[in-house]
Formats: structure tokens, C-alpha cells, sequence
């Protein structure tokens, strides 16, 4: 099932190529998350917004929604940085001056 307030294409571009949603590796260190991994974090964290936004408004909601979409996006890239990404360690040398 499609996300409401976003895109696999819109998130692939927030992650800003530290994760990569389907594919193959493009480079060393990249982590390649499945589509279905992505959509059900998306869909959890949109039915969290319904639930809040059904406090207030009549849903489904209609037209694009530009804000949603970015607490989405942002939702999303955190659950999947914060699980799946592995940035660079710190540098164990003291810092030159």
C-alpha cells in the first residue's frame, strides 16, 4: 500500500544517499534497506499523524500536503538512521592545531 503524504522516490532523496531503499550497494559502506521495511515504518508513523490530526479534522485529508510530508520524511529517516546507518567513527588522534 502507498504511503498518504509521501514517496518511496521523496524519501530515497531525504536519505541523501546514506541509505539507499532497494538496489544493489553503490559504494562501500552503503546499507541497502528493502522497500517493504520502508513502508511499514512510513505507514506507522503516518497512522501516528492520523491519530492526531483526527483529534482536530475530518480525514481522509484532501489535496498534497507539503508539511506532512517532510514530519513524514523526517520520521522516517530517523527510524531508519538511527537502526540501519553506520556513519564514520571518530577519529582516535588528537585534533592538530
Amino acid at each position: 500500500m502507498p504511503l498518504k503524504y509521501t514517496t518511496i522516490e521523496d524519501l530515497n532523496r531525504r536519505l541523501d544517499g546514506r541509505l539507499q531503499i532497494g538496489g544493489n550497494a553503490t559504494s562501500l559502506g552503503s546499507s541497502v534497506i528493502t522497500p517493504e521495511i520502508v513502508l511499514q515504518i512510513g505507514e506507522q508513523i503516518e497512522a501516528w499523524i492520523d491519530a492526531a490530526l483526527q483529534k482536530r479534522y475530518q480525514l481522509p485529508l484532501v489535496n498534497e500536503h507539503p508539511i506532512l510530508a517532510g514530519i513524514v520524511e523526517a520520521g522516517v529517516a530517523c527510524q531508519l538512521f538511527s537502526q540501519y546507518y553506520v556513519g564514520q567513527q571518530p577519529s582516535e588522534g588528537t585534533p592538530s592545531d
